[in-house]
């Protein structure tokens, strides 16, 4: 009789585990929210792919070129926050990257028909006189060069007190 029990034990055990596989399948296929996931199977109308606005001119109110996009950020639910601009300077010297909120540009189809077209109402001189924008990465070695810049004064410092002594 023991044996028949064991039997059934590891039919039991071989069934929980299939339950579970079954269940973390079933999970995978679900956001943190819970909800479904399904697989987009196309472009919608109204939909744009970062690659359309990567690189596009963007245009003041009076349709002068002030810049182009070269990057978008996105917040940390996946939406579009804004996007960074490159406006000034030639052959990538004297740029500056400036970002804009995403809705404070407007965005329209392209005459044609494949590429859109990106408006702003600030205008250059506006954008030069914006804060540079910066990234983590940015912000990360800045912060690294101003205590390295600290450091060696604060050794220069130190060597110049011991050579006085």
């Amino acid at each position: 009789m023991s044996g028949m029990a064991f039997a059934q034990d590891e039919g039991a055990k071989t069934q929980t585990k299939s339950d579970s596989m079954d269940q973390k399948q079933t999970e995978a296929k679900k956001n943190s929210a819970g909800a479904d996931v399904e697989a987009m199977e196309k472009q919608k109308k109204g939909q744009i792919l970062s690659k359309q606005l990567i690189d596009s001119n963007i245009v003041n109110d009076s349709d002068e070129e002030i810049g182009s996009i070269t990057d978008i950020v996105m917040d940390k639910n996946g939406k579009v926050a804004g996007i960074i601009v490159t406006v000034g300077g030639f052959l990538g010297m004297g740029e500056k990257h400036v970002a804009l909120p995403w809705d404070s540009v407007d965005i329209t189809m392209g005459d044609d028909n494949e590429n859109y077209a990106v408006t702003t109402s600030l205008g250059e001189k506006e954008l030069k006189n914006k804060p540079d924008y910066k990234t983590k990465r940015d912000q990360e070695n800045e912060k690294r060069m101003k205590d390295t810049d600290k450091k060696m004064n604060d050794m220069k410092k130190e060597k110049k007190e011991k050579d006085m002594e």
